[in-house]
């Protein structure tokens, strides 16, 4: 059976490697807060070069 952390890092890497080929894809400020959450939770730093449109 598959480990709830190792599903949502999956979830997230999708979500990472897709939204490289979104365009004029707009994120709300609770997506924002939503999504760093997330990354807190999963232990994921933020590249500088990952951040568009910021």
């Amino acid at each position: 059976m598959v480990k709830r952390g190792a599903a949502l890092k999956l979830v997230f890497a999708v979500l990472v490697r897709a939204s490289r080929r979104w365009q004029r894809v707009r994120f709300t400020e609770k997506d924002l807060e939503h999504l760093d959450k997330l990354r807190k939770e999963l232990g994921l730093e933020v590249r500088d070069e990952e951040v568009v449109g910021v």
